[in-house]
C-alpha cells in the first residue's frame, strides 16, 4: 500500500513517520535531512495488522524489518522455559520504532517474539532496503544511533525499576501511560513490571485511591 495517497495528499501516517524520522536526523543539515526522510517514505509501506489472537498468534516479522507504530498497540516477548510464562520485554505504542540494531547489522534471529495487542497501522521499511539506502546516503547512519541510544535509555529505565517497591512500579507505569491499563490485558502489564496479576491489581487499587491517582484529563492520555 502505497503511503503517498495522490488524491488526498500526504496521510496522517506519513505525516506522523516524517515528524518522528525528523527527530532521528537531526544532525543533518536541511538537505540531507529532507533527501534522507524522502527515501525512507519511498520505501516504505503502510499496513493494518490485526490483534494476535491466542489460536493463531501473529509475529510481526522483526527479523526482517523496522516498523512505526502509527496506531495500535505492540508487545515484545520471550517465553520463560522454567515456567512456561511469557516475559514481557516491551510495550510498543504510537510514534514508537521497532527495530532490532543486531539483527540489521549481523543477520541475527530476534529471540524475542513481537505481536499487536489491538489492532493498528504500522508503517514497514525492510532491512534490505534500509541497507541500501544507507550506502547511498551514509549519514543516515545516525538515525540507527540515535535510535540505539533511545533503546539504551529505555532499558535503562526498565533496569531502574528493578529496586522500586510494587506501588512505585505501578505509579511509574501509570503516569507514563495513563491509559493502558485499560486498553491491554492486565497479564502483559504485570509481566513487563514483574509481578503477578493479583499484586498488579491490588497495587492499582491502592493507587487509585491516593492523591497521586487521580485521573487523567483525555487530552493528556496516550
Amino acid at each position: 500500500m502505497e503511503i503517498l495517497n495522490p488524491k488526498n495528499g500526504i496521510l496522517p501516517s506519513e505525516k506522523s513517520f516524517r515528524k518522528r524520522l525528523a527527530t532521528l536526523c537531526k544532525d543533518l543539515t536541511d538537505q540531507e535531512m529532507d533527501e534522507a526522510i524522502q527515501s525512507l517514505i519511498n520505501n516504505s509501506t503502510t499496513q493494518l495488522y490485526p490483534k494476535s489472537g491466542i489460536a493463531a498468534p501473529v509475529n510481526l516479522d522483526t527479523g526482517k524489518y523496522i516498523f512505526f507504530v502509527h496506531t495500535g498497540i505492540a508487545y515484545s516477548f520471550v517465553n520463560n522455559p522454567r515456567d512456561k510464562k511469557l516475559v514481557v520485554q516491551k510495550i510498543w505504542i504510537k510514534d514508537d520504532i521497532i527495530f532490532n540494531l543486531n539483527t540489521f547489522l549481523h543477520g541475527t534471529i530476534p529471540i524475542e517474539h513481537t505481536q499487536m495487542l489491538e489492532d493498528g497501522q504500522l508503517i514497514s521499511i525492510s532491512y534490505t532496503s534500509l541497507r541500501i539506502i544507507i550506502n547511498e546516503l551514509p549519514q543516515l547512519m545516525s538515525l540507527l544511533l540515535h535510535l540505539q541510544a533511545e533503546g539504551h535509555l529505555a532499558c535503562q529505565h526498565f533496569m531502574s525499576l528493578i529496586n522500586l517497591s510494587v506501588i512505585e512500579k505501578v505509579r511509574d507505569f501509570v503516569r507514563r501511560h495513563p491509559t493502558l491499563v485499560t486498553r491491554i490485558n492486565q497479564e502483559i502489564i504485570a509481566s513487563h513490571l514483574g509481578m503477578s496479576r493479583t499484586t498488579l491489581s491490588k497495587a492499582l487499587t491502592l493507587y487509585k485511591s491516593t492523591n497521586n491517582g487521580t485521573t487523567t484529563p483525555a487530552s493528556r492520555q496516550q
